[in-house]
């Protein structure tokens, strides 16, 4: 009673490979003949499925080689850092997590089927761990350890040890004073300290965008145009319905805009 009759739409069957045999053989008709007993399929309706892999250490049910010919296969691929900067950044994601990212991007799907850890990392992982370090700023010993302890609750403790590592950079540069002093910029060579500063500086843009002219300024001076693209990039998904206006009306902006507009808009 609770499949549809009418309209349009998919009818999804989620971990279809974590039902049983007996489960499983109950959707040969409706997948095949989209029909079950007297029930019809309206012609509206897309049947898709689901499931993890065996690799993946999911407890599944092989499929039957029937079950499996009543479908085309497809594998979903693991999103780009890129695409999940996008999405996490109209999501509220932590900006330390997004430059992390940047700096790890390998980081941001690690699963080793023979790793026994709990934890690991993936993008729902880092979403969490976002969430759960939400309300703790970093600034003293005790936030220090329970940010430590909540991230590798989600992605494991190697991992989690070197985001700590890296999020502690922020307190060898003084964000303040490279906007107010953008030449300042030149001498943070290391990586790891350059996408510590774009993401302070993409934090201090989405506190205030009329900062971003100081912000623009600054982009002028890191070394590295990849890190000026970056910055750009954040900057953009920090603010997407305002960012094109915010640069376009910075005097700086006209000195930048040759160098990097092709790879923002």
């Amino acid at each position: 009673n609770w499949l549809p009759t009418s309209g349009q739409g998919v009818l999804f069957f989620d971990e279809i490979n974590l039902a049983p045999p007996s489960v499983q053989a109950a959707f040969y008709q409706l997948i095949n003949d989209r029909k079950l007993g007297d029930y019809v399929v309206p012609e509206g309706w897309s049947i898709v499925a689901a499931g993890n892999r065996g690799v993946d250490k999911a407890n599944i049910f092989p499929m039957s080689a029937p079950l499996k010919n009543r479908f085309g296969h497809v594998d979903v691929a693991i999103p780009s850092q890129e695409e999940w900067q996008k999405w996490a950044t109209q999501n509220d994601v932590k900006s330390d997590i997004l430059a992390f990212m940047g700096f790890k991007p390998s980081y941001l799907f690690k699963f080793d089927s023979n790793n026994k850890d709990n934890a690991f990392p993936t993008p729902r992982s880092w979403y969490r761990a976002s969430v759960l370090t939400k309300h703790l700023t970093g600034k003293n010993p005790t936030e220090l350890q329970e940010e430590y302890e909540l991230v590798a609750s989600q992605v494991g403790e190697g991992v989690a040890l070197e985001y700590q590592a890296f999020v502690k950079l922020k307190d060898k540069i003084d964000i303040k004073e490279v906007l107010e002093h953008p030449e300042k910029a030149k001498k943070i060579t290391a990586i790891d300290e350059k996408f510590s500063l774009t993401s302070g500086l993409a934090e201090k843009y989405k506190q205030d965008k009329k900062l971003a002219n100081k912000v623009l300024c600054v982009i002028e001076h890191i070394n590295g145009e990849e890190f000026g693209v970056f910055l750009l990039r954040l900057m953009r998904d920090q603010r997407p319905t305002t960012f094109r206006d915010d640069i376009m009306a910075c005097p700086q902006w006209k000195v930048i805009y040759s160098k990097f507009n092709k790879f923002i808009f």
